[in-house]
């Protein structure tokens, strides 16, 4: 079975890569091209290698018309998206994106529910550590006394809440903030950013102001980020998030009303030192258990497969294999098969 993925580019950032390198370390028939603003190459490479399946990583709907193109070759296509929607994304699905693939993965479980319609197949398959295999090999030691150690850290995009509350901390808090990392030159992948968090001793999680809701497990992969690099987790609350991990056992949830909420938790945290440290060894397991991309790699090409043969009937009868994460009393949240019929 052939696999050819689709990547938005071959920056550091793109989640393609990573899955390609592993995807070749295990040894499937699969190879990559991009890119989203320039697709020629892609499509050249279509007609000539004629793959299976399609792993497409590059969303909009400027490119409809390369994904009929995909489909009418009789490859399957296979969508692949990590974030949440807003209005303006939420539109692009249900208007531009509808009957367009074979199946849609998605990493928040609310997307996948809410999309279901838009293609015979939708899954929730959450998203992992995303770090290269050469760090994976060599996690940092844990608070390394060396090198600098810091109360909190952060990495990612703000808005004006995130920005707000991350000011208070850092002016309260010995902290280590990234911020906007993938768009003003900052950004910090594989090691640089697995040796922040392990050099942290609390990693916290803020909720962007577009995303609050009470859908089901909406939440990035900070997420598997901070806690597969070892550093203890405080997340603002996720509905249906111990459907992957256990509050006060591998990771700590505060209430999300005010940022005197947060601070509480921090200060409580930091000064329990012994108890955090063993929920943070304790989410790191479960992490590296389930949510690298040595497992979620073989769990992408087993849908694959079952694509492939047109068998996608069977997917939950071999739910175990695609999300052994799971309780089995979750199959609903996370697989939808042929829920756009009536659309």
């Amino acid at each position: 079975m052939r696999t050819l993925i689709w990547t938005v580019d071959f920056s550091a950032r793109s989640a393609a890569i990573n899955i390609y390198n592993e995807a070749k370390r295990q040894g499937f028939d699969v190879e990559i091209v991009g890119t989203r603003t320039n697709p020629t190459e892609f499509v050249i490479k279509l007609n000539e290698w004629h793959p299976d399946i399609v792993f497409n990583f590059c969303i909009r709907p400027n490119l409809v018309q390369i994904y009929k193109l995909i489909r009418n070759s009789g490859a399957k296509l296979i969508f692949w998206y990590p974030d949440q929607t807003e209005a303006r994304r939420n539109h692009m699905w249900l208007h531009c994106m509808k009957r367009q693939a074979d199946c849609l993965i998605f990493s928040i479980g609310d997307t996948a529910i809410r999309y279901a319609c838009c293609a015979p197949v939708s899954l929730w398959m959450p998203q992992y550590f995303n770090v290269d295999d050469a760090c994976l090999e060599n996690l940092p030691e844990r608070l390394d006394i060396t090198k600098p150690i810091y109360d909190l850290c952060f990495i990612g995009s703000v808005d004006a809440q995130r920005r707000k509350w991350l000011e208070e901390l850092a002016a309260n808090y010995k902290t280590k903030f990234i911020i906007n990392p993938f768009t003003k030159g900052g950004a910090v992948h594989n090691k640089k950013m697995a040796d922040i968090y392990a050099q942290s001793k609390i990693a916290i999680g803020i909720q962007r102001t577009l995303f609050c809701t009470d859908a089901p497990y909406v939440t990035s992969n900070r997420i598997y980020n901070a806690m597969g690099s070892g550093a203890f987790y405080l997340t603002y609350p996720v509905t249906k998030l111990d459907a992957l991990f256990v509050n006060g056992n591998h990771l700590s949830v505060y209430q999300n009303e005010t940022i005197q909420c947060l601070r509480k938790e921090i200060d409580f945290w930091l000064a329990n030192e012994r108890l955090r440290e063993w929920i943070a060894a304790e989410g790191q397991r479960q992490v590296l258990r389930f949510h690298t991309l040595r497992q979620r790699v073989p769990e992408y090409w087993r849908v694959f497969e079952l694509l492939h043969t047109d068998n996608v009937d069977k997917i939950r009868a071999n739910a175990k294999e695609i999300l052994p994460y799971l309780d089995s009393s979750l199959y609903d949240l996370a697989i939808h098969i042929g829920e756009n019929k009536s659309e």
